[in-house]
């Protein structure tokens, strides 16, 4: 009997030992993080961004947000970037349209065809028709008279005749401000019109790093003629539109010192800061001073003047300053005495906080879930272009991802997750070692009684 059930109590012993070891094993991951959000994710979308909402700062514990992850419907962690946005966007650019004329022969010696006045004992050069040249001299070069863009120039948009025809060339672009001394901007770049079967390729702009020029000179480097140019705009740097800000607006209160202290309630990544003073007609100068934790110290990010002032055309009230965007949420502000104070009232922060993107992959069936708060947890972020299916992320139009949308946060391990783990109790350990050699025990018994019945006659 012993020899028929041996194998199967073994295995039985081996069982159970294990499922010892199995009551100590971690719990799935989303109940090893305090809250979720449901995640609603646009269909057919392989990557999706999320700008984190409120929540995940008020209740992530790490100011990096190292404690957060992607879950799918099957409960496994799909790859995930963290990005921080950009302070401001990009303007988009209005293409200026600027006076083109033709360079026949040497183009080096084209101030020769140019008039140079004097203006107010002030040299000014002025650009004009000169006299017809010769009807065999062919055009050399294109002269482009930038002299009222006052802004930098970061490319030059080309137009030709629509029966141009095809072509191909190599294009060699220089600047100037006197038409004498020239910078080669651009060495080699390609102009071209191709046909095949139907479809036509056009490749009519030329883009460099910015400059600023007065005269710009394009020619041909290498082989070919330039096409018959029938017009050139100019695309200026234009500057940066900043980003709307997320507010959190939170009462101060006074501590002893005469400072005033504020906790916005969540270790926000703040960029912009403000104070509403209480009272009308009021100029003063404050420092900011800001921390992540109580136990921390604290440390000076800012210091401006403040004023809210009537005028005949109504209040003015002053900007906010900018500041790093360190994750903090505890801040203090102290006002210079010297300035007459703020008067009886209380002060109010305005700070201005930019959202982080998440970047991630719809890997696995939905739902998907967004998991955060957990004390202690390592990153789990990876590099963005891992994620990307191209893998450059210079050329990564972020803006064109469809964006999830989170739903209301739930609990998953609960606000116990928050708080550091209590250190392990002796007696859980002595009761997993008293089960492992309880099982190596019985273990042991049934090899001893296997052996005996295999020695014992048949």
């Amino acid at each position: 009997m012993i020899r028929a059930h041996a194998p199967r109590a073994i295995a039985a012993a081996l069982a159970a030992s294990w499922a010892t070891f199995a009551t100590a094993a971690d719990p799935p991951v989303r109940e090893q993080f305090a809250y979720s959000m449901t995640l609603e994710v646009p269909e057919t979308s392989p990557v999706v961004a999320l700008d984190l909402p409120l929540a995940v700062y008020r209740d992530c514990t790490d100011p990096q947000l190292h404690d957060l992850r992607v879950l799918n419907g099957a409960g496994e962690v799909v790859p995930f970037a963290l990005r921080r946005p950009a302070a401001a966007a990009r303007a988009a650019p209005t293409p200026v349209r600027l006076p083109l004329y033709p360079l026949h022969g040497d183009p080096t010696a084209a101030a020769a065809a140019l008039a140079l006045t004097i203006d107010s004992g002030r040299t000014r050069v002025e650009v004009h028709g000169a006299e017809a040249p010769p009807a065999a001299a062919p055009v050399s070069a294109w002269l482009v008279d930038a002299a009222t863009v006052v802004t930098p120039i970061e490319s030059l948009a080309w137009e030709w005749p629509p029966d141009v025809g095809a072509f191909a060339i190599t294009v060699r672009l220089e600047a100037s401000d006197d038409l004498e001394h020239w910078r080669t901007i651009a060495p080699g770049a390609p102009l071209a019109r191709l046909e095949h079967a139907g479809a036509v390729f056009t490749r009519n702009v030329v883009s460099f790093w910015a400059a600023r020029a007065k005269y710009w000179r394009i020619s041909v480097a290498g082989a070919g003629e330039l096409p018959a140019f029938t017009g050139v705009a100019a695309t200026p740097v234009v500057g940066e539109v900043p980003h709307e800000r997320l507010p959190a607006v939170v009462d101060g209160v006074p501590d002893q010192s005469g400072d005033y202290l504020f906790d916005l309630g969540a270790q926000l990544p703040v960029d912009r800061v403000d104070l509403a003073l209480p009272d009308i007609n009021t100029v003063a100068e404050v420092e900011y001073f800001a921390r992540r934790r109580p136990e921390d110290g604290w440390q000076s990010v800012a210091r401006g003047g403040v004023y809210r002032l009537r005028s005949a055309s109504g209040e003015l009230t002053s900007p906010p300053l900018p500041v790093s965007a360190e994750p903090r949420r505890l801040w203090r502000v102290r006002v210079d005495p010297r300035g007459g104070g703020i008067g009886q009232g209380v002060p109010r922060l305005r700070a201005g906080w930019l959202a982080d993107r998440l970047v991630f992959v719809t890997r696995g069936a939905g739902p998907f879930e967004l998991v955060y708060g957990r004390y202690g947890a390592a990153a789990a972020d990876v590099a963005l272009d891992s994620l990307l299916p191209g893998g450059n992320p210079a050329s990564f139009d972020e803006s064109a991802l469809p964006l999830a949308r989170p739903l209301d946060p739930l609990e998953a391990g609960g606000p116990e997750m928050l708080r550091a783990p209590p250190p392990e109790r002796p007696w859980r350990a002595w009761v997993l070692w008293v089960s492992l050699f309880a099982g190596v025990a019985t273990l042991g018994a049934l090899a001893w009684g296997l052996a005996r019945q295999m020695r014992e006659p048949g």
